[in-house]
């Protein structure tokens, strides 16, 4: 199921014509097609599924924002995963 959503649209027409850096710009991508994702498996009560995307959310998330979490909040987070 693709979402199709006008302001959303809108907002990365917008954002696309601001972004310069290809990196940054690709990991803006990904990060809206992942909420797309997770909004359609919230849709579907697929709770397992949205999990893993948000999981995939908080490494990218990390990855662009060093200064967002220290490193004893990024170890326990990666202790806790493994164990799951």
């Amino acid at each position: 199921m693709q979402i199709k959503i006008e302001m959303h649209q809108l907002c990365l027409r917008a954002t696309k014509k601001k972004m310069v850096d290809s990196k940054k710009k690709k990991n803006f991508f990904d990060i809206v097609q992942l909420g797309i994702y997770m909004y359609e498996a919230l849709l579907n009560a697929d709770i397992s599924e949205y999990g893993k995307l948000m999981h995939n959310y908080w490494l990218l998330k990390r990855e662009r924002q060093k200064h967002f979490t220290d490193k004893s909040t990024n170890d326990l987070y990666d202790h806790i995963y493994q164990k799951n």
